[in-house]
Parts: structure tokens; sequence; C-alpha cells
């Protein structure tokens, strides 16, 4: 790691000075369209006009017409990747009410994210007609693709989006938005560049900037940021023609370095490490706050009642599918800097290390349904990770007429099911959410809580199996006089989440090492691509527009916050679930990612770059094929695929939203419909508390068109006399 540290900057500078000397490319005169442009800031009299060193001259006309960009870093030795953000304050978006985007959170990083978009303001809006969007990503890997994207790491061609912005009622602000469809590795310098085929509406290619020009032409462009790295610039230059990009085709041409692994997982990989160790042999602590039982089960539970003292009990009459509720905190080791709304990762030093801050007390949730509390044996233990801005109360704390799919799910199946709140993400967590809006320095307080999140479920899985199990207070009472355990506390550990469930169930997945099986049912990746095409964001993204108008500049604060999200975004963590798990993980773990099709609050097209990234098998048939993604024929062979790790799409018959980056409205109802079919319910049994195989087949028997992929209908209840009969539970074998 050292030596790769020390050798690869000089590496590019060393190709870009040989590139110079020899005068390949920006010497040849042949090579330059219309001639040569005069030195940037000499005018025709001569006088020289010093160039505003903290704006980019590389692109459009604007100081911050593209994110991200080498113009926007430095050299730095010193980090993992040699490089280091440097983005200037007066550069940065400024409010209405006169707040500043500052810089400081990117400027500690060595690199930008690697799954952030890049955004271009274009000195007029382009012909749309050959962009390479959402529905053909194709075209950006053919030969006169108006963008161009580079893996400069690899020397390979980078598929990806090339969008407008839907969002922006001015045409003159509509910003041009590049999206890898796969998201490259952590580290890697990336090439981007516009092409003579990206044309304005009236079918003329954009001029080349006056420092764009004069790069080409081996000129000084006066600017001290380009100079400083005009052998990179080279280097770039150079790869692009390597793969058939030449001069004359060029109009822009930049790379842009991506941060380091210890600046995604690294954060994370440290809290996890120290929570396994503080979490075993003898787990943290863990409370009983209340106990509701419905009065049908209390000779059940003998051991608990009103007069306890330490726990407050209630009988009284609970929803059908709840014979138990438990209401408790447990403690888990506080990497934040405190327990408040303003609380963030407590970072330690100038890199990406963070430092424990003792510990802390957080919330939790289980339900005991009557098939799992009147079994004869103790039932088995599952996780639960609730939806977005939701909670795990929030979701089994229902009242009785209330239809609520996980009681649901957990009464069919007869398992216990235990969560805790996503921090930063939670019902609790709303007027945070609201503030960041408006002002996007505080975001952190949001994105780093969401770090903290994702080891909670750690310390909760091991307290609950290592000291709640075993609590006599809740030794369960059966008709013979003998008394088991609430749960069995020595079976496999599984997991299954919805929505945000899915989505940081994701990175819960990889850094718990308990896990066995994990369903994280419409999930997806890369906040900065959801957050625009998903309906959960329509009141958020109006805030932000009330207070920072101009769209483009929303759009480059979408991006540049993707390298905060990135620190528990699943884009960054899929590969670790199964593929490449992290040390002392479990073995044999297995994952299913199911993907409900048209889905207005989690995007197909991030639920397809997290199955990319993830590795795992995309079943066929499928509704759509995801290009890069692996595929597994054996639904199609009639057969029930038993590898490690599988994506399924669902059509619940909602319909699809047009493509592109506007907010999905109305919401078709997708994102919920599947989960209340029986025959999805008896599919995720199967794989978790199964033989781990995942079976598509059972929808046969209802399918629309009677062939797979599954395509119902399937109602929504609200209340519980609309809910769908329970699934039959095992599922049926079928030949």
């Amino acid at each position: 790691m050292s030596e790769l540290r020390r050798t690869a900057r000089p590496t590019w500078r060393l190709l870009g000075a040989a590139v110079a000397l020899l005068g390949a490319l920006p010497a040849c005169s042949c090579c330059i369209e219309g001639g040569t442009a005069k030195p940037v800031g000499v005018d025709a009299g001569g006088d020289t006009t010093p160039p505003n060193e903290n704006c980019q001259p590389l692109v459009g006309t604007e100081c911050l017409s593209v994110v991200p960009s080498f113009f926007w870093s430095k050299p730095d030795l010193s980090s993992p990747t040699g490089a280091r953000i440097d983005l200037p304050a007066s550069a940065m978006p400024v409010s209405l009410a006169g707040v500043a985007l500052d810089p400081a959170e990117w400027n500690r990083r060595d690199g930008f994210s690697n799954a952030m978009p890049t955004v271009i303001l274009l000195p007029t809006p382009p012909d749309t007609s050959k962009l390479a969007d959402e529905a053909h990503s194709e075209r950006s890997l053919a030969a006169d693709s108006p963008t161009w994207m580079l893996d400069l790491t690899t020397g390979q061609r980078l598929r990806h989006i090339a969008e407008l912005d839907l969002n922006a009622k001015d045409p003159k602000r509509q910003a041009l938005i590049l999206r890898p469809w796969t998201v490259p590795p952590a580290g890697h310098r990336i090439g981007v560049a516009l092409t003579r085929y990206l044309v304005d509406q009236a079918g003329k290619p954009y001029p080349r900037t006056a420092a764009m020009q004069a790069l080409m032409d081996g000129k000084p462009t006066g600017y001290m940021r380009l100079e400083g790295q005009r052998g990179d610039w080279l280097a770039t230059w150079y790869a692009f023609g390597k793969v058939g990009l030449l001069a004359p085709d060029i109009q822009a041409v930049w790379h842009y370095q991506t941060a380091s692994k210890a600046w995604t997982t690294g954060a994370l990989e440290q809290m996890r490490t120290a929570t396994m160790a503080q979490t075993s042999p003898t787990p943290l602590g863990i409370t009983l706050d209340t106990a509701e039982i419905d009065p049908k089960y209390s000779a059940y539970l003998p051991m608990l009642s009103p007069a306890m003292s330490s726990v407050k009990v209630t009988i009284a009459p609970l929803h059908p599918d709840i014979a138990l509720r438990i209401k408790g905190t447990y403690e888990v080791p506080l990497f934040l800097t405190g327990t408040g709304p303003e609380a963030r990762l407590n970072w330690s030093g100038t890199g990406a290390q963070v430092a424990q801050n003792g510990k802390a007390w957080r919330p939790f949730t289980m339900v005991v349904p009557p098939s799992a509390l009147t079994a004869a044996s103790a039932p088995r233990l599952g996780l639960y990770g609730h939806g977005f801005l939701r909670g795990a109360c929030v979701e089994m704390c229902h009242g009785i007429g209330t239809a609520e799919f996980v009681t649901h799910f957990a009464a069919a199946a007869g398992v216990v099911l235990a969560g805790t709140d996503w921090w930063g993400l939670a019902q609790t967590d709303l007027g945070t959410a609201l503030a960041v809006v408006q002002d996007f320095n505080k975001a952190p307080q949001l994105t780093e809580k969401l770090v903290q999140a994702a080891i909670g479920p750690l310390a909760l899985s091991r307290a609950l199996q290592g000291t709640l199990a075993s609590d006599v207070r809740l030794r369960v009472k059966m008709s013979s006089g003998a008394s088991r355990p609430l749960f069995d506390a020595t079976a496999d550990l599984v997991y299954y989440g919805n929505s945000l469930g899915g989505i940081m169930g994701t990175t819960m997945a990889a850094v718990h090492p308990d896990l066995k099986r994990a369903v994280m049912n419409v999930a997806a990746g890369v906040w900065s691509t959801m957050m625009n095409r998903s309906s959960n964001f329509n009141t958020f993204l109006e805030l932000m527009g009330q207070s920072l108008p101009d769209p483009f500049q929303q759009q480059v604060v979408l991006a540049l916050l993707q390298s905060q999200w990135d620190l528990s975004d699943p884009i960054q963590f899929a590969r670790h679930v199964v593929a490449e798990p992290f040390a002392g993980s479990v073995p044999g773990r297995k994952a299913l990612w199911p993907v409900s099709w048209g889905d207005s609050q989690v995007p197909n097209l991030g639920s397809g770059m997290l199955a990319r990234a993830s590795g795992a098998a995309l079943l066929t048939p499928a509704l759509a094929a995801w290009e890069g993604a692996a595929s597994d024929a054996s639904q199609a062979k009639g057969l029930p695929f038993a590898g490690d790790q599988s994506v399924v799409q669902w059509d619940s018959h909602r319909g699809n939203h047009p493509t592109g980056n506007a907010l999905p409205w109305p919401d078709n109802g997708a994102h919920y419909a599947t989960r209340w079919m029986p025959e999805f319910q008896q599919m995720v049994y199967r794989f978790l508390w199964g033989d781990g195989k995942v079976e598509q087949r059972y929808c046969l028997g209802r399918d629309k068109d009677g062939k797979l992929p599954c395509d119902l209908e399937q109602p929504i209840p609200s209340t519980l006399a609309e809910e769908p009969t329970a699934a039959v539970l095992p599922p049926p074998d079928i030949p």
C-alpha cells in the first residue's frame, strides 16, 4: 500500500511529461480544428488581464460550470491517492439567506466520490437526440457519443448516462448530468470528455474555451491551477487518444480523482471492528422498558405482570398479529460527538479516522406474534429494518385495525422480529432533515448519523441473543407446564428490511458479522441519483428550491453531497455483503434483493446500480436486462436459484414513470404492492428460514400471463379488514 502511494502520482506525471516532450498530441497543428487561440488573458492590444484563479475555465462560461474536475483539487503526496480536494470558498453556492456552502467538508478528502455525477453547465441547451439517456446507456460507448467517460486507472471506457436536469424551468440553467452506469472502484482516476457530437439545438458544436484551446495548443493558460497539473492533464488527453478519441473530435477533456477506500468504507470499518470487540464475548447493556401483552396470551408469560417495578407491563388487546410487544433500549459504542440533533461523527485528526466517544443507549422494539408465542419450541429471531423517516416502533406499534406488513408477515412466518431506528433518517430526525435542505452545511448531522446507525443492529442482536434470550422474565410457560426461551438464540440470525431498510440494510448486512441470510427489499444505491427520482423527496427538494433557487447550483450541491452519503451508501458496501465479505463475517452468507418494477420511491435505476455493485445474479427472465449485471438463467429452466446472492424483479402492474430525473408523481404504489403478495412472502420465507433457495414460481398460480417474471396485481391494504389472506408458510413444494 505504501509503495503504491509513493508511485501512483509520479507515474502520471512522468507519462504526462513524456507526452509533452515528444510533442505527440499538443504540438501537432494538424490535430487542432479552427487554428489556434490566443493565450488566455491577453487581449488584441496586448494588455494582460489576470484570470480569476478560483474559477474554472475548461467548460462553459461560469465559475462552477463543471464539477468534479482536477481544477478543484491539488497534488498531495501525503494522501493515499496523491491528491486533495481544493474547492475555494468564493466558488461555492450561496443561499438566498446569504449562507455559502463551506468547502471544508470536501477539502479534507483525498478525492471526489466515485459515485457522484458530473454536473456541467453549457452556454446554451444541447440537442439531446444522441445523448446516452437512462434508456440508451449503450450510446455512451459509441464512437460518436457526445460524452465520453474513461477509467484512467484501468484504461476502460465507462458506460454512463447523460441527461438534462428536467427540474430546471429555465433552459439556460439546465445542467447536463453524467452518471456512471457502474460505479468505478474507489481511488481510481476518471476522465471525462465532451466531443464535437455534443451540439446545441441549432446543430452547432460548442466552441472550446480559451483555456482549453491553450492547453491543446501547448501554450500557457495563465492559470496556476492548470499549469501545476498540466502533466496530468496531458496524460488524460493521451489516454483518450489511446481509446480512439482524437483531438479534432474533442471540445473539452478533463479528469478527477476519486476518494480512497479510507474515505468511503474506512470510517464504518473502524466502527465495525470496535463494536465487534466490545460486544463479544459479553454483549453491552440492554433494558426492558415496556411490555404490552394481549390478554389472550398473558398466561404464557407469568413472569410479566403489571405489578413489576422494573418494567411497565400493560395487559390490553393488541393487533391480532401481535401477542407481545416489547420496547426497550440497548447500548452501542458511540462514534458521534454527542446524541443531540447537531451531533456528527467524532473525527480524529485531519484524515478519515473516527474516535469513540463513550457509549449511547438507543431504542429497540420487538414483536412476538401469537404463532411464535404458542409454538411448542422456541421460534427463530429476525432483525427488521424500517422505512424512510419512520421507525421500528412506528411500523411495529400500530393500532388494532391497521394493516402493517411487518407484523402480518411475522405472524404468518411464526417468527420474532426486533428492530431499531436508522439514526439520521428515522421519524425523530425529521427536523434535522428539514434543516439540512435549507442549509446543506448541516448535512453531516444527517449523513454521519447514518454511519452510526449501521452498527446499531450488531450491538442490538448480540444483546438480544446474549442477554435477553436468557432473561427469566421472558420465559414462556407451555400448557405442559414446561417453559422455554422467548426465542431461539442459537439459530442463524437473519434480516429483512423494506425501503430504507433495504438501502441501509445492505450497508448494515455488510458490516454485521453474524447475519447468515438477508433480504433487502426495494433497495437502491447512490443517494445523489435517488433523490431527484424519488417521490419521498418532493417536499425536501421544494424547500431546497426556496433556499437555493438556481437549478444548476442545486444539482452541484446534490452531486457534492454524494461524498458525504458515501460513508454509509450501500453502493460502497454492497460488494462486501457476499462477494468480498469483511473479516470475521459468518461463512456461507446469502443475500436477496427483490425489486418492485416502476417503484416511485426507490428508483429502479438506483436498484440496477446496486445490483451491479453487489455482483449478485439477476434472475432471468427479467423485466429489464440491466446491462453489466450478472445474470442467472436457472429460473428460466424451472429451477430455484441456489447461489449466494441474487436480484429478483417483480411487476405489480403499477406502470412505470418516464425516464429522466424529474420527481415521479403521483406515487404509483409499486413500492408497497409487492411485499403484500403472498407469493412474494413465500419466496422470502423459503430464502430466510427454509433451504436458502430463491423460488419465483410460487407466483405462477395467479400470474397474469402465466410466465416469469412475476406479473401480479396486488391491492395495498390500509385497514386490517383489507389485508390479503396470509401466505401459506412454509410454502408448498414445486416439482
